[in-house]
């Protein structure tokens, strides 16, 4: 073979550089999905943010302000969390309650937390009287059993210390998945016993249907015949027809919540009892019922009263059979926030939550023989994510009002398209995306999103042992 001269080599060389390069972005296009990034849609998240200066709780709220027009007119705002693991979400929801509190007069904080608890928990926000850590130490649905959610528990009650009853805030629970049933089973019992002692046997026995002391000890509730469920639903009937007299010698109040305190029981155990049978029916039932229960919160309120609702992005937003993770595979979900939006229409407002980068706590079996929780990093945020576009702001953290897009606009177009979103509950599978990805347009799910680019775990508190409880 002939030598090749200088200026032939170089000729072979850059046309070996040029198919080195081609393949390189072929390789790319296939491996993160797509081609370069979209500068215009960059360009119109970065000039409609509002930059947080902090995501700390901070006497300053003067970066929060552009939020009141945003939030006018909404009765319930639901305020979510990407995973349960993230401890800015828990510091940053934080800062909301201050907000809202101190200038949009929204009192009723409501809580993925179980009912029972709440109102303990609620009694110490109004009195100070019990022990929260002791609380979210038995409460097993773990990521609540953190120093941030007992920080912000412990803010409410400093807010009350002052304060006359109509300004004060209140903690509530609107789950039933979880919590010690015996606390509701109790509550009952005790004003059945003062309004008709005759009849406390009669209530005691159906109530023991359902007597478990957290969502790990209910799981064995089948309930295949549906007997459990009836002796519940005797309990609700029953306390129907002694509305008078519960209401005269107590007060329209606490029998509304005793009432509610039997229909929690009833709930938890058609969750359950339906579950057994079709995960994904019970699973769609528990968010239906958390917003049947949101609902009866802010009903309860005087008039003009609002409520903020803090849950797991999934449930606070309006998804419709939204496909994810259940089991060994996936299926179709419908949240309590589509319920919500279906109810209360523009009365409901959502603001979810956004992170890229950092670490988070996951939980396997909270006070079990394993390990309580990891701290695990962040799954790596797939090319075609929303939160993609989010990061190359360069902005650190801000809220976004969703609501200000387009359908079809060339800028905002992108938030209509179902793109990858970071969901993480309690538990992740790094080798499974479907552990941690959902895939769905950002609207009309959201209004608003809080976006903290680096994020880290919460620091998580002991638990009391599953066979203490």
């Amino acid at each position: 073979m002939p030598r090749m001269d200088t200026q032939e080599v170089d000729r072979v060389n850059a046309v070996l550089r040029r198919a080195a390069l081609a393949l390189l972005v072929v390789i790319c296009a296939v491996t993160l999905g797509g081609a370069a990034l979209d500068q215009v849609a960059i360009d119109w998240i970065a000039s409609h943010a509002v930059p947080l200066e902090r995501v700390e709780l901070a006497a300053d709220l003067e970066d929060l302000r552009p939020l009141a027009p945003m939030l006018a007119g909404a009765r319930v705002i639901g305020v979510g969390e990407a995973t349960h693991g993230t401890r800015e979400f828990f510091t940053v929801r934080l800062r909301l309650i201050d907000f809202l509190a101190r200038e949009l007069s929204v009192h009723a904080f409501a809580f993925e937390f179980p009912f029972g608890e709440g109102l303990l928990i609620d009694r110490y926000v109004q009195t100070g009287e019990g022990d929260p850590a002791d609380v979210l130490a038995r409460v097993y649905c773990p990521p609540w059993n953190n120093r941030e959610t007992l920080e912000a528990i412990e803010w409410m009650r400093a807010y009350n210390e002052d304060r006359p009853e109509a300004e004060r805030v209140s903690f509530h629970g609107i789950d039933m998945h979880d919590g010690d049933a015996n606390l509701l089973a109790d509550a009952i019992l005790a004003v059945v016993a003062d309004i008709d002692p005759q009849a406390t046997e009669a209530f005691a026995s159906r109530l023991d249907a359902f007597r478990y002391a957290s969502m790990y000890h209910a799981a064995v509730f089948t309930d295949p015949d549906g007997a459990g469920r009836d002796a519940l639903q005797w309990v609700v009937d029953q306390l129907a027809l002694r509305k008078a007299a519960c209401v005269a010698k107590t007060s329209l109040a606490e029998y509304e919540e005793t009432l509610h305190c039997a229909e929690l029981l009833l709930q938890r155990a058609e969750v359950y009892g339906v579950g057994a049978a079709d995960p994904e029916a019970g699973n769609d039932l528990r968010d239906r019922y958390m917003a049947d229960n949101v609902v009866w919160l802010l009903e309860s309120l005087p008039q003009g009263g609002k409520v903020m609702l803090g849950a797991h992005n999934f449930h606070v937003g309006r998804f419709l059979r939204l496909s994810s993770l259940l089991g060994a595979g996936t299926a179709p979900r419908t949240s309590a926030g589509w319920h919500l939006g279906e109810r209360l229409g523009d009365g409901y407002v959502v603001v979810g939550t956004m992170t890229v980068t950092g670490e988070l706590a996951v939980f396997p079996f909270p006070g079990g023989r394993r390990e309580q929780y990891t701290v695990e990093s962040l799954p790596r945020t797939p090319y075609d994510a929303h939160a993609t576009l989010f990061r190359a702001t360069g902005i650190a953290a801000f809220l976004l009002d969703l609501r200000a897009a387009s359908q079809g606009a060339p800028e905002t177009q992108w938030m209509f398209e179902e793109r990858p979103l970071l969901q993480v509950g309690t538990m992740l599978i790094p080798s499974i995306r479907d552990s941690y990805l959902v895939y769905t347009p950002l609207r009309p799910c959201f209004d608003l999103i809080a976006y903290i680019e680096t994020t880290g775990a919460p620091t998580m508190l002991p638990w009391v042992p599953k066979d203490d409880l």
